[in-house]
């Protein structure tokens, strides 16, 4: 991929406790970032009443698996929230 390429990004679920949000960590699975490198489990974020929500964010392998054949934009917030929780012990 040269410069002026633009990597694709896709639709994936993020995860919001107040105005603070936490995105897929790119390589480490069931981990969520948000800015100034704060982190947090995927049962550490649904324990603390987190919200669930989508954003448009370069592929992270590991939340495409956990995912599977679902469509993160096709689904309600509370299909996806439990979904994210039945398979965050799974990968």
């Amino acid at each position: 991929m040269n410069s002026k390429e633009i990597e694709a990004c896709e639709i994936q679920p993020v995860f919001y406790i107040g105005q603070f949000m936490f995105v897929p960590h790119y390589t480490k699975k069931n981990n969520w970032v948000a800015v100034g490198g704060v982190t947090f489990t995927t049962n550490e974020l649904l324990d603390r009443g987190a919200k669930v929500s989508l954003s448009a964010l370069w592929e992270r392998s590991w939340v495409k698996t956990m995912m599977g054949r679902n469509n993160p934009a096709m689904m309600s917030q509370e299909s996806l929230k439990h979904l994210i929780s039945r398979k965050a012990n799974a990968l």
